[in-house]
């Protein structure tokens, strides 16, 4: 068993806030609205890397607020796949001892492993005093395994017309099926030896056939909603209005004589950007600070802390006199800057 230590900044002396009997933890693989809300305001984040074999973790932990924390199993090349990530919290504690189920993300197999842990929390009242790896277990094991199963596809905003696919173990589950396929079809030669032929195409056919229905279910379930996001609100998926978005500036640019440069102020990545990018060419779209001076327009989007009154706004490293143009269904708002 390995064994880590990660000390973050000093120890306050608090009354108890929970029993210090250990706590089981089941973390999910989706990050709830609040819970994510919340991360980005906490002003203090730090990362450790934890090698290991178990399927469990044994955190012992100080502080007088919620600790929330994230982990990936780390892949290949030191990067890691966000659908593995799961999340989780620790609640107050002044001697606070969980467990933690590493088996819920895919990406968890029971050999010796890598993972990356993020924490979120305030800055100075929080204290992790020791993380150990718990041995797995033959129950944790068949346990991992049907976990991963059940597990249903996660939609990915660089995946717009496929599917990752499923693992099991950290392995595909294309490979793995089709492996049991071909171990079945051997199997049915083996024992129908004398006319082996169409047993043994039945056994490749009906593997066949439950991998396509694995992924046709996913398939459809993801056509449905999106479907549906579209012809009730004009959205779609971590999209969201951007097509809408781009009419409104384009209908601005009509209006302008002046070229227009748009900036993007978001909490996510430049994807959103990217989008916009791509449906208003040759208009440029910037997420970088140093063109906020010569932007036109501003777009906020998936933000959560930014203000607008009496004609100020106040977006991230955005700061001036806007006037607003249009508020979508994502909750989106584009801007004029009248600086």
């Amino acid at each position: 068993m390995r064994f880590a230590r990660l000390f973050l900044v000093g120890l306050m002396m608090v009354p108890a806030l929970c029993s210090a009997e250990a706590i089981f933890i089941a973390p999910t693989l989706e990050l709830s609205p609040e819970h994510g809300r919340q991360r980005l305001e906490d002003t203090e984040r730090s990362s450790i890397l934890l090698r290991g074999t178990g399927d469990r973790l044994s955190i012992s932990y100080t502080s007088p607020v919620r600790i929330d924390i994230d982990f990936v199993p780390i892949r290949r090349g030191n990067g890691y796949d966000p659908a593995e990530m799961a999340h989780f919290s620790l609640p107050p504690s002044d001697s606070g001892q969980a467990i933690v189920d590493l088996t819920v993300t895919p990406g968890w197999w029971p050999l010796t492993q890598q993972y990356k842990v993020f924490f979120f929390n305030p800055p100075g009242r929080a204290q992790i005093t020791a993380i150990d790896f718990i041995p797995w277990t033959w129950r944790g094991l068949l346990s991992g395994i049907v976990t991963h199963i059940a597990i249903r596809e996660t939609y990915q905003v660089s995946t717009f017309h496929t599917l990752r696919g499923s693992s099991v173990l950290s392995l595909p589950l294309s490979g793995v099926l089709g492996v049991v396929t071909l171990l079945a079809a051997a199997g049915v030669f083996w024992l129908r030896r004398k006319n082996p032929l169409l047993p043994v195409f039945t056994a490749l056919i009906i593997g066949s056939l439950v991998y396509t229905a694995w992924f046709g279910i996913d398939l459809a379930r993801f056509s449905v909603s999106h479907l549906r996001a579209w012809t009730v609100g004009r959205t779609y998926s971590k999209e969201g209005a951007a097509q809408a978005m781009t009419d409104a500036i384009q209908s601005e640019a009509k209006k302008s004589s002046a070229p227009l440069l748009v900036f993007v102020c978001t909490d996510l990545s430049d994807f959103y950007a990217k989008t916009l990018r791509y449906f208003l060419y040759p208009i440029p779209v910037s997420v970088r600070n140093e063109d906020i001076a010569r932007a036109t327009h501003i777009v906020v989007a998936e933000k959560v802390i930014w203000t607008y009154a009496d004609d100020i706004l106040n977006c991230g490293p955005v700061g001036g006199k806007a006037r607003k143009i249009a508020e979508l269904n994502d909750g989106s708002v584009l801007f004029a800057s009248t600086r």
